[in-house]
């Protein structure tokens, strides 16, 4: 077994063991060519050999040309169907451990610029979705109407800080034109999206009444007569609004924000 052969990173996907199984290819194709010159039989500063040390030279330097061809062609292949931040940033820090000679380094420099690339399409995706949506967003119908926005744009907002904390960590990534767009454009709509959560908190706070104490001091049960048979029935009276500001004390609290006082008396005396 070759020295590569066992320290093989790990590629996760379908394509995983074809992406491992090419490399140890690679490398035995390597210690073939290494094992020529190891076991040449004459010694090569012996002029009366004659050009043979340089026929096998090149022979050796003509085969690492072509191994050089297949890494670039297995770098290319793994990138292939890279669709997420995460999975790019796995194969680059994969192929950075590999790459030792020039060309490989900037193979894999030129993927390490289609990763950032990435990156900057989804930003720019979602800073389009925020800002198209941002007025009415489409939250889900169990969440209260303030914390809902909020949760929306906090999805946004730990979706793109977990893919810059995956690129901040990665300490093998060149800079480039491209590093620094993204770092840019992240910053820019991390802020919009923290100062829209708070502002959305801070409009939320100020609807509030200041005493909500008359909302718990109505009859939960009133007698409402029936307009079809004339006969009395009993109906729930409980004000919905009292149940909007549970669910949004609720929401909120999970979201690292605190109630404000009256809603917070509100929830701890019922």
């Amino acid at each position: 077994m070759g020295v590569m052969e066992a320290t093989v990173p790990c590629f996760g996907g379908t394509r995983g063991p074809e992406i491992a199984k090419s490399l140890v290819d690679i490398q035995r194709s390597f210690d073939k060519q290494i094992n020529l010159l190891r076991n040449l039989k004459y010694q090569i500063l012996d002029v009366k050999a004659g050009t043979r040390w340089h026929d096998d030279f090149g022979t050796y330097k003509n085969g690492t040309k072509d191994l050089e061809v297949m890494m670039n062609n297995v770098i290319a292949s793994a990138f292939e169907i890279i669709s997420t931040v995460e999975s790019g940033v796995e194969l680059l820090e994969a192929f950075s451990f590999l790459a030792k000679r020039e060309n490989i380094k900037r193979a894999v420099q030129r993927k390490t610029v289609e990763v950032f690339n990435l990156f900057n399409l989804e930003l720019n995706h979602i800073k389009k979705v925020f800002g198209d949506q941002k007025r009415d967003p489409p939250i889900q119908w169990f969440h209260p109407p303030h914390a809902g926005r909020a949760i929306w744009a906090t999805n946004f907002k730990n979706r793109i800080d977990r893919n810059q904390r995956l690129l901040e960590i990665a300490y093998y990534l060149s800079d480039s034109p491209e590093k620094r767009e993204a770092s840019a454009t992240y910053k820019s709509l991390h802020s919009a999206l923290e100062q829209y959560i708070m502002n959305t908190y801070n409009e939320w706070k100020n609807s509030i009444a200041e005493n909500l104490q008359p909302m718990l001091e109505i009859n939960l049960i009133v007698k409402v007569a029936s307009t079809t048979s004339g006969v009395p029935t009993l109906e729930c009276n409980f004000d919905p609004q009292l149940l909007t500001i549970f669910e949004e004390v609720r929401y909120w609290d999970r979201l690292g924000f605190a109630p404000p006082y009256q809603a917070h008396v509100l929830c701890v005396d019922t």
